[in-house]
């Protein structure tokens, strides 16, 4: 029970799975906005990896929600969304996310 002086505070295991589980659902949304934006140009991940000059697995692994790795720098994350026509303005927060995920992780 809270009392003033002791706020009541989740369980630290029980924040972190709700964290995680969070992250996750924004990291799939993202790998979603890049997906469709893929697809109506019609490119395969391996067309847009060709054209971004970025490794396909990277972006599959965006496209999955998972993290990408520590050698997919801040220079490929912002020419792979602008390879694949992605409004930086409209999606500046989800292309910062794409670089914080890979950095937790």
């Amino acid at each position: 029970m809270a009392t003033p002086d002791k706020p009541y505070l989740p369980r630290a295991g029980l924040l972190r799975q709700e964290t995680t589980a969070a992250l996750k659902n924004t990291a799939w949304q993202i790998g979603m906005v890049l997906v469709v934006a893929r697809h109506r140009k019609g490119w395969t991940q391996d067309e847009l990896a060709r054209r971004a000059d970025v490794d396909q697995g990277s972006i599959s692994a965006i496209e999955n929600g998972r993290p990408v790795s520590g050698k997919f720098t801040d220079e490929k994350v912002d020419r792979l969304f602008a390879t694949a026509n992605v409004n930086e303005a409209s999606f500046a927060r989800q292309i910062a996310f794409v670089k914080y995920w890979r950095d937790i992780n």
